[in-house]
């Protein structure tokens, strides 16, 4: 039986579900920015964690460079890592404006306060978005080269079903075969 590689599975991955998830942590980030600080912190975290997880498996790469693939999945998890960086600026600065937010001058005043919130939120707004950005490109990069791997292998499964068993020959390594035996005799 002749294995086939999924292409249609390969395309709705890449073109449909990457940037749906993308687009799904994207609403999910502006969302946790426009609530509780603390709630940020917490799902940062998290996302800090998994992010470094996928940055650590990208860059444990094999050395040896098969089409490239060493290449691409470094760069991937050089984008990952740029991500928990990012994600981490996050979280200090929603720690921070947590904190000062309690200050009693910006208790006290409605309009400072309200203005510190807006401009927090922008700011965590810039720092978030570059790391959704980062995260989309390493996963896309990382999911395309793990296609791509396994319609490699598929292909060298199928080609190699197709040519002869070598090692079924009558003349095993090492023994003369007996049309060089008539070749010394002469």
């Amino acid at each position: 039986m002749r294995r086939e590689h999924p292409s249609l599975f390969a395309a709705l991955s890449r073109f449909l579900a990457v940037p749906i998830a993308a687009l799904a942590v994207t609403l999910f980030v502006v969302e946790l920015i426009l609530g509780s600080p603390t709630e940020l912190v917490h799902v940062s975290l998290g996302a800090f964690g998994v992010t470094a997880t996928l940055a650590g498996l990208c860059s444990i790469a094999p050395a040896t460079d098969l089409q490239g693939t060493h290449r691409r999945l470094r760069y991937a998890a050089e984008k990952y890592l740029h991500c928990c960086l990012l994600v981490l600026q996050v979280v200090i600065v929603a720690a921070l404006v947590e904190r000062f937010l309690k200050w009693p001058l910006l208790v006290a005043n409605p309009r400072l306060h309200g203005l510190t919130k807006a401009v927090s939120r922008a700011i965590l707004v810039l720092l978030a978005m570059p790391a959704v950005w980062c995260w989309w490109w390493a996963t896309e990069l990382l999911n395309a080269q793990l296609w791509e791997n396994w319609s490699s292998r598929i292909d060298s499964i199928n080609s190699a079903k197709r040519e002869p068993d070598k090692s079924a020959s009558p003349v095993s390594a090492g023994e003369p075969s007996p049309s060089d035996e008539s070749k010394e005799s002469a």
